[in-house]
């Protein structure tokens, strides 16, 4: 009699815990994302199965991740479902979706870094793949004005085969970075190289822009004139590069030259 009374109370905890996941996928459905959130979080309250557990964890973490921008949850139920998972893709996933989150919605670069470079250290990647997470580290390092180090990630990329936009961006970072550090002579090389070999590339037009005001910032006046007058030729309506190659032009009759 236990033993049935026992197994009574087993099935009707099942049905409905299962109530709970059906509901949070029918919310889903219907955009209802809060409710949904908390109906998977009832159904996991009395749910011991492994293989279930971790389908509620991801759902959780997409959840707070895309749709409800609960960062830290987000975080917390990703890391709950690496520690179900058995599949090594399935955890990388899951490591990059926290190391994305810590970079591009908590701001947290250190732990970004640390996070896409416990990554890397995990075995052969696709070379598309550990391009893109190069990128990431070295925006962070960007975000954080550890330029040099900015600058090596995205040299590294180069050392890649990547597809070719993600090696164009690359170039075209680590002429920035030497911007950003007020290298403007160093800047100007490589924006040079970079529209060389991209002259109607993705950042074509940043980068005559950015090589411009280098040469402005060395006292280049002459060159920065071409370099502006280069920029209007192509794009006659760039109202930047129009208002700039004026004060330049004020700038050097000032000097007489």
């Amino acid at each position: 009699m236990t033993l049935c009374f026992f197994s009574f109370i087993l099935v009707g905890c099942f049905s409905s815990n299962q109530k709970f996941f059906r509901q949070a996928e029918t919310f889903f459905s219907q955009k209802k994302y809060q409710e949904a959130a908390e109906q998977y979080e009832k159904y996991l309250i009395k749910n011991f199965d492994v293989t279930q557990r971790r389908v509620a964890y991801l759902r959780l973490a997409a959840l707070y991740h895309w749709f409800l921008h609960n960062y830290e949850k987000a975080v917390f139920y990703y890391q709950l479902f690496q520690q179900l998972s058995e599949d090594s893709e399935e955890i990388i996933r899951a490591q990059k979706s926290i190391a994305d989150i810590y970079y591009t919605n908590l701001k947290e670069f250190e732990k970004a870094i640390s996070s896409y470079q416990k990554i890397l250290l995990q075995g052969q990647f696709k070379s598309d793949m550990k391009a893109n997470i190069l990128l990431s580290i070295g925006g962070c390092f960007n975000s954080i004005k550890q330029f040099d180090k900015a600058r090596q990630e995205y040299i590294k990329i180069l050392d890649l085969t990547p597809d070719r936009e993600t090696k164009e961006r690359a170039q075209y970072l680590i002429a920035t970075t030497y911007f950003f550090e007020n290298d403007f002579k160093k800047a100007i090389e490589q924006y040079g190289a970079y529209l060389e070999e991209y002259p109607y590339g993705r950042f074509s037009e940043k980068a005559m822009m950015n090589s411009a005001k280098a040469y402005e910032e060395n006292g280049d006046l002459k060159e920065a004139l071409r370099a502006y007058d280069k920029i209007l030729t192509r794009n006659p309506t760039q109202a930047v590069a129009k208002s700039k190659l004026d004060q330049v032009k004020r700038r050097y009759q000032v000097r007489g030259l």
